[in-house]
């Protein structure tokens, strides 16, 4: 296609009535002195267009090239249908249907004195559609009053936005579509596109849910070793529902190369957290990560579950245990991280409970702001006790808490120092800051 488009450029630039091609393998035809195009791409080229007996000039034909949706395969009447519309709201024109069928396909501009028009047929046979004539330029000039943008057509084409941001908002689509297209999009409409592009981006949820034994069994067979876990509860039955079916409860996933790289590759350190899933399920994301030899964050495992508690807590550990083969690995014991999560604290001192505990600073400066102590002499005091590796410079920084603040200071050391002082952790600890 590239090269007959060069092609075409060069005979526009130079016409004459020399140019042919003789037929053959996808043959193509040029004769006559009012430089007619007649050109077939044959199914050997990788080309299923077929565009054959076409009164269109070489500038017809650039344009049906360069045109979005023509310089494809045009498979059935529905993909010419849709580059139809693609290539009127480019040019910011409208059309009509003379005739509208599975076999033919007529259309012509909206406005009367406009030469536009063409004329497409299925193949005997086949379904693949062959543009028979046309004139693809317009006489008449752009108007963007009545336009074939719709809801479906917005979230089309700009379902890629809502791939990289689900809280992309409609006024984003406006100016895209306006800046791109030259149409003002109503509120209304671009709701409705953005509805559209999320359930496709999203899908239906619920129906995943049953796939799930089907996809851990994928990873395990694909993947020896690893191990992923998809836990089911049964309602009690009611008189509505009499006989009910297994309800997804929770799923832990590590994949046999992640746990091999982190046992033999990787600090002894995990970081444990949760979020939210922002799906409309409502359920949490549990997330264990290590940190390789150049500080970077190594995924780990990961769970989901209906809250984040103790028992789910409790349960995800334990998988992760059964994963790392104990608390220890070649290194030492492990250290985990975590955010004083009261839950999560309970499930590692049961689940854990030789493997060194670690309090993020960053969960305590945020907590330590919100009990009211706030400002940058107050976080350099507790930044210089954090890491302080000798008593002496650790009672240095206290002391300067205590001066700036004494409450600050009495909030600070009810958390036990070897959580989060560095002079106070073990060697193992040490290397895994």
């Amino acid at each position: 296609m590239e090269q007959r488009l060069k092609m075409a450029r060069i005979w526009l630039a130079n016409p004459s009535t020399a140019h042919q091609w003789t037929h053959g393998i996808g043959g193509v035809l040029l004769y006559d002195d009012i430089l007619d195009v007649r050109f077939y791409f044959d199914a050997s080229e990788m080309f299923e267009l077929k565009l054959c007996s076409s009164d269109v000039t070489y500038l017809n034909m650039i344009a049906v090239m360069e045109t979005q949706g023509f310089s494809e395969a045009l498979l059935d009447q529905h993909q010419f249908r849709e580059a139809l519309l693609n290539l009127h709201i480019t040019q910011e024109r409208n059309f009509r249907y003379h005739r509208n069928s599975d076999q033919r396909i007529i259309v012509e501009c909206n406005q009367k004195n406009c030469n536009f028009f063409m004329v497409a047929t299925v193949i005997k046979g086949e379904t693949t559609f062959v543009i028979k004539k046309m004139r693809i330029k317009h006489t008449c000039p752009t108007s963007t009053e009545t336009t074939r943008v719709s809801a479906k057509w917005l979230a089309q084409k700009y379902e890629s936005l809502f791939r990289s941001d689900l809280t992309t908002g409609i006024q984003t689509l406006i100016d895209a579509c306006m800046e791109k297209y030259g149409v003002d999009v109503p509120k209304s409409m671009a709701y409705r596109a953005k509805n559209i592009a999320i359930d496709a981006v999203l899908g239906d949820h619920k129906k995943q849910y049953p796939r799930l034994k089907d996809y851990a069994q994928t990873v395990m067979d694909t993947n020896p070793g690893s191990r992923v876990v998809v836990i089911t509860v049964t309602s009690t039955p009611t008189e509505k529902i009499p006989h009910p079916g297994p309800r997804f409860h929770a799923m832990f996933y590590c994949i046999n190369g992640a746990r091999e790289g982190f046992l033999k590759g990787c600090r002894p350190f995990i970081g444990v957290d949760g979020c939210f899933i922002k799906l409309t399920t409502g359920a949490q994301l549990l997330a264990a990560t290590g940190r390789d030899g150049n500080n970077n964050i190594y995924p780990l495992a990961f769970g989901i579950v209906g809250q984040e508690d103790t028992p789910n807590w409790c349960w995800f550990l334990h998988q992760l245990k059964i994963c790392l083969g104990g608390e220890e690995g070649q290194f030492g014991p492990y250290t985990i991280m975590s955010d004083r999560q009261k839950g999560l604290l309970n499930a590692v001192n049961a689940v854990f409970p030789k493997c060194n505990q670690r309090f993020c600073l960053r969960h305590i400066y945020a907590n330590f702001q919100n009990a009211g102590f706030r400002g940058e002499d107050l976080k350099k005091c507790m930044d210089n006790a954090a890491y302080a590796y000798s008593e002496h410079k650790f009672n240095i920084a206290m002391n300067d808490l205590r001066a700036e603040c004494q409450e600050a200071w009495e909030w600070l050391c009810q958390i036990p120092k070897k959580t989060w002082q560095g002079m106070h952790l073990t060697q193992t600890a040490r290397l895994t800051l």
